[in-house]
């Protein structure tokens, strides 16, 4: 293969003319960099500012053959990338004193990204959580379960706040300010609950459209209303209301560490992609 340069790109647009063709080879399984490019700002409540977020197309003989982005502090996303791409990779970020906690992608790219990057940075990997990618395109119907499917109400914002931290701790990921992220996914009308007698039991929210797909994620359920069907009926239904407003396909990421959630998600219709992992550094 020809030298691979890694072109950094000035923003997310520049970027996603340069590498949208190249993303849409394997639309499913580059939904997470493509939904990055069509909400930057509002993709998993982004926290890094502009002038530090990073768009960068690997690139051989004028040829895209890769991509890497990061729009949080937690990671830096890269797709699927030939062997000769990580050493040029590595060494644009050590370049840019790149200040990143760690890698996500599929993991035939980023297990040995992550161990140049450990060697080269002489700081310890570890693995965040292994993940494996699913998608849909038809629902198959869950045993019922007793309520229905809303739009998450704004007047219960105090207890969505609170399950959203207790979410993004149980995954290892708490924000600062669980309220405002909560407030964010309500105006922006991409959470969705599910009631049962009155009471919010299950909650679930879409990001990251991609021109055919749309992925959910933020599934959660307290302790107390789990095993009665909530979390299956709610991804099935919110499913369903994506596809039929015009998605031709779902996607959803699971940890593989939790067999529940990925054998409920498989029995509404969820087919494996690809297994990705998330590593983190930390300081020797």
């Amino acid at each position: 293969m020809p030298n691979v340069v890694v072109v950094r790109h000035e923003d997310h647009a520049r970027f996603a003319e340069r590498a949208r063709p190249f993303l849409m080879r394997d639309e499913c399984g580059h939904c997470f960099i493509l939904g990055m490019i069509s909400a930057p700002d509002t993709h998993a409540a982004s926290t890094l500012p502009r002038p530090g977020r990073l768009w960068m197309t690997l690139e051989s003989d004028g040829e895209v053959i890769g991509a890497a982005a990061q729009t949080r502090p937690i990671a830096l996303a890269v797709t699927r990338l030939p062997a000769d791409a990580l050493e040029p990779l590595a060494g644009v970020l050590a370049d840019l004193n790149w200040p990143g906690r760690g890698f996500v992608g599929p993991v035939e790219a980023v297990d040995p990204l992550a161990d140049l990057w450990a060697r080269r940075s002489g700081r310890l990997m570890r693995v965040h959580v292994s993940l494996r990618l699913f998608a849909l395109t038809a629902v198959i119907p869950p045993a019922p379960a007793s309520g229905r499917m809303i739009p998450a109400p704004l007047e219960q914002l105090d207890l969505i706040a609170r399950w959203h931290d207790e979410f993004t701790r149980s995954v290892g990921e708490p924000v600062e300010d669980p309220r405002r992220r909560a407030q964010q996914l309500l105006d922006e009308q991409r959470l969705f609950a599910w009631e049962d007698g009155g009471r919010l039991c299950s909650v679930a929210a879409f990001a990251g459209a991609t021109p055919n797909g749309i992925r959910i994620n933020h599934v959660y359920t307290p302790l107390e209303f789990r095993g009665r069907g909530y979390a299956s009926n709610l991804v099935a239904s919110l499913s369903r209301y994506l596809l039929d407003g015009g998605r031709t396909f779902c996607s959803l990421f699971t940890d593989l560490a939790n067999p529940t959630s990925n054998k409920i998600y498989q029995q509404i219709g969820y087919l494996p992609v690809a297994d990705f992992r998330h590593w983190e550094f930390d300081d020797a």
